[in-house]
């Protein structure tokens, strides 16, 4: 009887008012660099301005990268933190560095028309 409990709790997905909602932003990048590069300047602007915590909270993701340009997946909670953590001159390798929030879209397939 436990067995068919436990196997119904493991196989329940979770509602969609509890799952969490994600954002997926285009963001330009206005020098050449490498997707490890780009990734690592965005976090490192991200906890700069905001702290470790929002950090962790804003479940933030990198997921392709094209020619300065890199697609974040970020809490909905957290894109205007991110663009205002791109607002500011980022350094990279003793140059300061602009970048730009190109699109914004809850669906990945609508901001991969930006690549």
């Amino acid at each position: 009887m436990e067995g068919k409990r436990l196997n119904c709790l493991l196989t329940m997905k979770t509602l969609p008012s509890k799952r969490q909602k994600q954002r997926y932003v285009l963001i330009h990048a206005k020098f050449d660099a490498d997707f490890k590069n780009l990734s690592k300047i965005i976090t490192n602007a991200f906890s700069g301005l905001f702290g470790l915590e929002n950090l962790a909270r804003s479940n933030i993701g990198f997921k392709s990268s094209d020619e300065g340009k890199i697609l974040v997946k970020i809490d909905r909670k957290y894109t205007d933190m991110l663009k205002a953590a791109l607002c500011f001159g980022l350094k990279f390798n003793t140059k300061t560095v602009f970048m730009e929030s190109c699109r914004i879209s809850g669906s990945i397939a609508k901001v991969k028309g930006g690549i």
